[in-house]
């Protein structure tokens, strides 16, 4: 490998899973529902003793809300109210537990490969999409960050004027697990992009390989140049030759086939997506 494809890589290295979006990925780390955490075995030995810490630092805190909210609250709620209230209260913590428990499983066998299937990918085609990408993406966080802080602030001064500041602060673990929750779905969004933004690039590589008509007969360039393309996108000469310059690189004069196997690697990071989230969203869209 030369220097200017070492470069590449450690180029595209930044743009994987790993490195999509710092702020996101330090959250998902504070409370330990980043899978791409357990990257090696001894590092997921490290990072398991220190997950069992923070969970039991977080369920003391929650065990004693709830004991508190038993006490000292309730009997001055409605009982459907308490009801409510109590299994909510227990919902959330468990929900926090399969989100652990899923994370601990499928991190450990998925993370480093995931990783490296970017890598791989990335490296090939490029990353000419992630700039847009990554922009859409941050504004996404940022509105579900700002959707929770108005919940979080409108709903503590409305509990604050009704039951004073002492029991709105033992109900704030529910917005700590509504936070929790919204990260998971964040993440989901920033797997969901990655993958979208790579597929964008095979999708860019098959429809230059095959608008580039100057190569082919006549009779097959009419064909193509007159194809109503679901995703055509007009190139200008310019935007073309500097496109074809690097498809001749990369793909070389024959043909475009070595982009199903980028087309099947795509879909086995969906499949690892499934697994890792799919069962988490859905216990999400169940909750009482």
């Amino acid at each position: 490998m030369n220097k200017n494809k070492v470069t590449i890589v450690n180029n595209n290295m930044k743009a994987t899973c790993v490195h999509s979006y710092t702020l996101l990925n330090s959250l998902l780390k504070l409370f330990i529902i980043n899978f791409h955490t357990y990257s090696t075995i001894d590092k997921g030995r490290f990072c398991l003793l220190l997950s069992v810490l923070k969970v039991s630092f977080i369920s003391i805190i929650h065990i004693y809300c709830f004991y508190f909210q038993l006490k000292y609250v309730n009997g001055t709620l409605l009982v459907s109210v308490e009801l409510a209230d109590s299994l909510q209260t227990v919902y959330d913590y468990c929900q926090y537990v399969v989100d652990l428990y899923v994370v601990h499983k499928y991190g450990m066998l998925f993370s480093l490969e995931y990783c490296r299937q970017y890598v791989s990918l990335d490296a090939t085609l490029g990353i000419p999409h992630w700039t847009d990408a990554k922009k859409r993406f941050k504004v996404v966080i940022k509105s579900f960050i700002l959707l929770w802080l108005i919940t979080l602030v409108t709903d503590f001064i409305a509990w604050t004027i009704g039951y004073g500041w002492l029991i709105t602060i033992h109900y704030g673990t529910s917005y700590v697990f509504l936070f929790i929750r919204l990260l998971t779905v964040i993440d989901l969004i920033d797997q969901v992009t990655n993958v979208g933004s790579r597929l964008q690039a095979v999708a860019d590589y098959v429809q230059q390989y095959f608008l580039w008509a100057e190569f082919a007969p006549d009779f097959i360039g009419d064909s193509i140049n007159h194809k109503k393309w679901l995703c055509f996108e007009k190139v200008n000469d310019t935007d073309r030759n500097l496109k074809q310059a690097h498809r001749l690189e990369v793909v070389g004069r024959k043909d475009a086939k070595w982009l199903s196997r980028c087309y099947l690697l795509l879909l086995e990071q969906c499949a690892i997506i499934n697994r890792v989230y799919g069962v988490r969203v859905r216990y999400f869209c169940c909750r009482p």
